[in-house]
Parts: structure tokens; sequence; C-alpha cells
């Protein structure tokens, strides 16, 4: 139960925290979740600016867009899943649920772990997007730069810095829990 439990948490984590972070050499930084980029800016020592922008349809960053948004979608699939195994399982370790319902956690598990490693691998395709977004709009446009930032999903090049953040990286260890209480559940005949 407790396998089930811990990657219900860890994507509500990832449905509220950042999912990717562009630390440009000047200072700005661009954090990126599915429906805004918040933007910081630091021109002085003490001082920082920060403001939101949508990141939604009107964007000129479509692909990029579109893989925040399928990450997120398959992300709160994952999640329905898991609670609905973890509604099962408690029901049925008291009993309550008739034979044939036992089998509903051993096939909704598996289906939880797919959707979280959809989630997980949808996201590895940014650079590609973002590739193709700058591409599309003569390279300009809040990912394009740096260059690196359109071949690694992590890296540094000429004082600037992206990747993954904790969204993104609670996916990735509920994956992990999805896994094992994937192998759980399908180990054990009854809950």
């Amino acid at each position: 139960m407790g396998l089930l439990i811990v990657p219900i948490a860890l994507l509500v984590v990832s449905f509220t925290r950042p999912w990717y972070q562009t630390k440009l050499d000047s200072g700005e930084k661009l954090i990126y979740n599915y429906k805004t980029i918040k933007i910081e800016d630091q021109p002085y020592k003490n001082y920082t600016v920060s403001f939101s922008v949508p990141f939604d349809d009107k964007t000129d960053l479509i692909h990029s867009l579109k893989v925040f948004q399928s990450t997120f979608v398959f992300a709160i699939m994952a999640w329905c899943m898991h609670v609905i195994a973890a509604g099962f399982i408690l029901v049925g370790l008291f009993g309550k649920l008739p034979e044939m319902l036992h089998l509903v956690p051993k096939i909704v598990v598996p289906v939880a772990l797919g959707f979280t490693l959809i989630s997980l691998f949808i996201f590895l395709g940014l650079p590609k997007a973002i590739d193709i977004d700058c591409s599309n709009n003569d390279n300009f446009g809040a990912l394009c730069l740096p260059l690196g930032q359109r071949d690694k999903l992590v890296g540094s090049s000429d004082g600037s810095k992206w990747g993954p953040l904790e969204g993104w990286a609670t996916v990735v260890a509920s994956s992990a829990f999805s896994l094992g209480a994937t192998v759980v559940t399908l180990v054990f005949q009854k809950f």
C-alpha cells in the first residue's frame, strides 16, 4: 500500500512545482511549468525582479508547450490510476470486494506505471521541441538561448545552465515507486 501512496504524493508535488529552468549568464532565470514561464532577474545584488507570463497556445514555443502539457496530462492520468488502485486495495484489505474486483489493482497499477513512464519519457523530447520552435521563429524565443539547450536536456554553456527541476524529478521518483508497486501487485494474489 505504501508503494502506492508515495507515488500519489510525489505526483501531487509534480503538479505544483516547476519542471524546467534556464539560468542565463546575465543572472536571469526562466522557470517553466505547464502553464506559465516565471522570469526572475537580479539587476542588483540584493534586488530581484520576478514576474510570470502565460505559457499557452498563443506562444511561439508551441512544440515546447505541447511537451510540458503532455507530460502534465500523463502525470495526472497516472495519479488517477494510483488513487483508484489504492482505493481498491484499501477496500480489499477489509474483505469487502467481490472476488473479480481483486483483479482491478493488477490491471490499474501497471497502467499507472505506464502513464508515469510516458510522462517521464515525453519530457525527454524537450530539446527536440525547443529546436523546432527556435527554427520556426528565427531563433527568437525564451528557450532559444543558449544554443546547447537544443541538444541536451541538462547542460551548461558560456555561463548559462539549464535542466529539469523538482517537478520532473518527482515524476522520475514516482516511476521507481510505481515499478515497485507493480511488482508487488502482480506477485500477490489477493489484497
